[in-house]
């Protein structure tokens, strides 16, 4: 199924964004939690990576079926990997391997979106969404955000020359 380049582009940029995040982190910013004490920052990634995978099933499970997740069930409670380098690894092999599988299906497969473009569109705004609340909470527990020009990597300067 066709992918619009467009929306390649977007995942791209998406994909640079949430590298910048995940170079920015450090072990004790992955602890962090909201107030209520249900999400921490490293439960936020693997949230994102799981969706992602998720979702992604939905078009064809055996392409992401050996994607590691980023956490494991001990005694019934869910527990985010901290490992930064491993949470690296696991966003880019997601993430590629996402895009690819999209790009061989030759239909939406069960995804309940009116095209693969609607699903990727869909999983970028979740990035985002989520992104900003890691950000929010960094700044909240007193961390400075990545620099804002390497976070937004120029990438509106590119199109627009």
């Amino acid at each position: 199924m066709s992918i619009s380049q467009l929306v390649k582009d977007t995942w791209q940029i998406n994909d640079g964004m949430n590298e910048v995040l995940l170079e920015h982190l450090t072990p004790d910013m992955l602890s962090l939690k909201t107030p209520d004490k249900n999400w921490s920052v490293a439960g936020y990634l693997a949230h994102l990576a799981g969706s992602k995978k998720w979702w992604a099933s939905h078009i064809n499970k055996e392409d992401v079926a050996s994607l590691p997740d980023l956490y494991q069930e001990i005694e019934g409670s869910f527990v985010a990997e901290k490992d930064v380098e491993k949470i690296k690894a696991v966003f880019a092999e997601t993430s590629k391997t996402l895009l690819e599988s999209a790009e061989r299906a030759t239909n939406k497969g069960a995804l309940p979106y009116a095209s693969i473009d609607h699903y990727l569109i869909h999983m970028t705004m979740h990035d985002a969404h989520h992104r900003g609340q890691i950000l929010l909470l960094l700044r909240s527990a007193g961390y400075a955000p990545p620099d804002e020009d390497t976070f937004w990597g120029g990438w509106w300067l590119e199109q627009n020359s």
